[in-house]
């Protein structure tokens, strides 16, 4: 559609395409003024829009505004803008062209409630596949929905460090929260005989557990492979392989060093020693916040 509108705001031309996007006709439209036709939620902001253009001041390009249509229905239109001079060359008018956008609106509606949908029903499988190791130790409690807050937190904080910026983004946080929960999914190849065992392990039994860190980065790297546009199971598998590693080399499986250690890794690492530390288990009490810090510190 195609409109004028006087500097107070009265529509003084439109074309037919304008009377269908409105719904009326011509001569129910002109005369009229176009805040009449918005809806209350929007009228102040293209009032601001319209000042902006009528001074001469920089203004976006176009506005987005609800348009109310006969039957008490709503339209959402998209609203270009810009000064037109009379015969004198001194400007009188507004002039611009409204896109009807309300199916590409409520398309963008519907792909956002679906990508939101596929997200919760993601977040559902990896939690399912992720209890899989831990119903079989019942002494953990919620290790991993605790794991994830921690992981969480974590990423936040440092995402407000000067050296983090622009790689701890937001999209990296939903990441490390979503695949963090996947760092023990390699125990469901430990023997039952080992994993809930209540004593202290022999060397040969702890050697078996530490094989869980690449059974579940093995496993991990089997299904990137078939999915190499979700960011969160690449991490997932760096968190698998290396959050047993350790700062001074000593960890497993790699015996990785400082910042060849991926920072996923080092980040579910001080969530996971944090947890274990101040939870209860069967061989020991559970230890207060600035005693786990201390410790972790140390």
């Amino acid at each position: 559609g195609y409109y004028e509108i006087d500097f107070n705001g009265d529509f003084k031309f439109i074309n037919r395409s304008m009377c269908k996007i409105l719904t009326r006709t011509e001569n129910e439209i002109i005369g009229t003024k176009i805040t009449s036709h918005l809806d209350k939620k929007d009228i102040d902001g293209f009032q601001t829009f319209f000042n902006k253009i009528k001074n001469n001041e920089k203004h976006p390009g176009t506005i987005e505004c609800e348009v109310k249509i006969r039957g008490r229905g709503r339209k959402t239109i998209e609203m270009s803008a810009s000064l037109m001079a009379d015969f004198n060359l001194t400007p009188d008018r507004i002039r611009g062209v409204v896109r009807d956008v309300t199916e590409k609106k409520m398309l963008e509606k519907n792909l956002f409630q679906s990508l939101e949908d596929v997200k919760e029903a993601r977040s559902g499988i990896v939690l399912g596949l992720a209890k899989l190791s831990e119903y079989r130790d019942t002494d953990t409690g919620r290790h991993l929905e605790r794991i994830r807050e921690y992981s969480k937190v974590i990423a936040q904080e440092m995402s407000n460090l000067p050296q983090y910026n622009g790689y701890i983004t937001s999209q990296y946080i939903e990441d490390i929260y979503q695949s963090s929960i996947l760092h023990d999914i390699g125990k469901v190849g430990v023997p039952d005989a080992i994993l809930l065992k209540k004593g202290k392990l022999t060397d040969p039994e702890y050697e078996q557990i530490k094989k869980h860190t690449l059974l579940g980065g093995q496993a991990l790297s089997s299904i990137t492979k078939q999915f190499k546009d979700q960011t969160f199971l690449t991490i997932a598998k760096e968190i698998a392989y290396y959050h047993h590693e350790k700062w001074n080399g000593k960890g497993y499986p790699s015996q990785l060093k400082g910042e060849r250690i991926p920072l996923s890794a080092r980040i579910i690492a001080i969530a996971d020693v944090y947890d274990a530390l101040t939870s209860k288990r069967c061989y020991k009490k559970k230890l207060s916040h600035s005693k786990a810090k201390e410790i972790i510190m140390n």
